[in-house]
């Protein structure tokens, strides 16, 4: 809990910073991934799994909702949000970076919708 406040304040500081130099944003590559072990299923460690999903998932998702709401009080924008094609093939030994990926890519789709009508877009590249 305590890495997801740190997480919430530096992605609202940063979010914060872009508007203080620039006015506002009108952009934001969420581009968070580590890869994490590469081990099949029966061997993968939780510990890892939980790092990976924190960092890859937890992640892009402070920051996503940290950048919608500046953008939601100033008109809105764009958000691309790094997902993978691994997500969709189901690469083996890499149970949760596919995992993190395909949350990315739920919630890039959820996101894509909640944000719609702020002007708000919100896409994947994989």
């Amino acid at each position: 809990r305590r890495m997801q406040r740190r997480a919430t304040a530096a992605a609202a500081a940063a979010v914060q910073a872009g508007v203080d130099a620039f006015g506002k944003i009108d952009l934001c590559w969420n581009n968070a991934g580590i890869q994490g072990e590469m081990k099949p299923t029966l061997e993968y460690s939780i510990d890892d799994f939980q790092k990976v999903m924190d960092i890859n998932v937890v992640g892009s998702f402070v920051l996503l909702q940290a950048v919608s709401s500046s953008m939601a009080s100033s008109g809105g924008g764009a958000i691309v949000n790094t997902a993978s094609v691994a997500a969709l093939r189901g690469t083996p030994t890499m149970a949760a970076y596919v995992a993190s990926k395909s949350a990315v890519l739920g919630m890039t789709v959820v996101a894509a919708k909640d944000l719609a009508p702020h002007g708000i877009r919100v896409n994947a590249v994989s």
